[in-house]
């Protein structure tokens, strides 16, 4: 049923297109195991179009973004942390044995993106994605404009708001 109801939505805006004031819509995938496999199944019923996160941070300085279609980024590793020492390159078995070597690099992405799903394994040895800092700065920029946020407490990214 709810499938249904997704691709159906899907129908309406590949044939609609969306509102400029929210075009283009992106949706961000932390992970590439199961639990992004399945995000990513559900979010495939809507007309996407896959681009990297190099093509994300070029995407909203394009003229002629067509409104009928859904964009989906895949991070990997790689694209959430670098290495702590500007002459190293990020090495994947680095960064699982010596998670203490890298930092976040997730920040430049963050505003350009609809919608963020956390589908990655985290734990507190490893970089978070979204920092307390990050947030406090947008906070100061953005809650003025009424911005809605929601953060899992327990994850890579780190957010708790009091009003």
């Amino acid at each position: 049923m709810q499938k249904k109801v997704i691709s159906e939505v899907g129908f309406e805006i590949a044939k609609n297109g969306l509102p400029e004031e929210i075009s283009p819509p992106v949706i961000g995938f932390t992970g590439y195991g199961n639990v992004s496999n399945g995000a990513q199944e559900i979010v495939g019923l809507l007309p996407l179009k896959e681009i990297t996160p190099v093509e994300l941070l070029e995407l909203k300085n394009q003229n002629g973004i067509p409104t009928n279609v859904v964009y989906k980024v895949v991070f990997r590793e790689e694209d959430l942390s670098i290495h702590k020492n500007p002459d190293q390159e990020f090495d994947l078995q680095d960064y699982y044995t010596h998670p203490e070597n890298y930092k976040d690099q997730f920040a430049k992405y963050i505003e350009h993106l609809s919608v963020l799903m956390n589908c990655m394994y985290w734990d507190d040895r490893y970089p978070r994605i979204i920092t307390k800092e990050y947030l406090e700065e947008i906070y100061k920029k953005e809650i003025q404009n009424d911005s809605n946020w929601r953060c899992y407490l327990r994850s890579g990214w780190f957010c708790r708001m009091h009003f």
